[in-house]
C-alpha cells in the first residue's frame, strides 16, 4: 500500500501584516518610496533590489512580488505586491564600471552574454554606498558623457576615457 502525503496549501499572511512589514522596510531605507496600500504597489529609484525587499518584508508571508513598469494599470490581486524599481543614469553607469571591473574588459552592449551579466549587476542594490569606488568612477563617467540616456552611450564613453583614468580620478576623491 502506497501512502501519498499531500502538502497543505499555505495561507498568505494577512494584508495588514504585509503592509506593516513593507512600511517598516520603507522607513529603514535611504531611498524615497511610493507605496499605495490600496493597490499594493511600491515604486522607488535605485536602492534595494526586489530580492532584498522580499527577504526583508515578505519572506514567510507567502506573498509574491511582481515587477511591473506601469503601476497605474495594475489590478489588486490578493497575495501580490506590484513593484517598480527604476534606475538612475548614475546607477546604470555604476553597472558599466562594475562590469569592467568584474570582467577586466568594457561592456559590449550587443553581446547577449554581456547583456545578461550587466542585467544581473543592475538587479543588485545600487548607489547605496556599498561600491564607493565604482560610484565615484560612475559619477565622473556621467559627467564626461553628453546626454547619457542609454547604456550604449555610457559604455562607449567608458571605452573612450578608459578604466585607469576613471579609477585615478575616483581614487583622488575617496575619503
Amino acid at each position: 500500500m502506497a501512502i501519498i502525503k499531500l502538502s497543505r496549501r499555505k495561507r498568505t499572511a494577512p494584508r495588514e501584516e504585509v503592509i506593516d512589514k513593507i512600511s517598516e522596510f520603507v522607513k529603514s531605507q535611504k531611498n524615497s518610496f511610493s507605496f499605495s496600500k490600496e493597490k499594493m504597489t511600491l515604486s522607488w529609484i535605485d536602492g534595494p533590489s526586489l530580492e532584498e525587499l522580499y527577504d526583508a518584508a515578505l519572506a514567510g508571508s507567502y506573498w509574491e512580488i511582481k515587477a511591473i513598469v506601469d503601476l497605474d494599470s495594475t489590478t489588486v490581486e490578493e497575495g501580490v505586491i506590484y513593484a517598480n524599481r527604476s534606475l538612475s543614469t548614475i546607477a546604470r553607469a555604476i553597472a558599466v564600471v562594475r562590469f569592467a571591473g568584474a570582467k577586466s574588459r568594457p561592456l559590449n552592449v550587443t553581446d547577449p552574454k554581456d547583456q545578461e551579466f550587466f542585467t544581473e549587476l543592475l538587479r543588485e542594490s545600487v548607489y547605496d554606498g556599498k561600491w564607493q569606488m565604482a560610484e565615484l568612477m560612475a559619477k565622473y563617467l556621467v559627467e564626461l558623457t553628453e546626454n547619457p540616456k542609454t547604456d550604449e552611450l555610457l559604455a562607449q564613453k567608458f571605452i573612450e576615457v578608459g578604466y585607469e583614468k576613471l579609477w585615478n580620478r575616483a581614487f583622488s576623491e575617496m575619503s
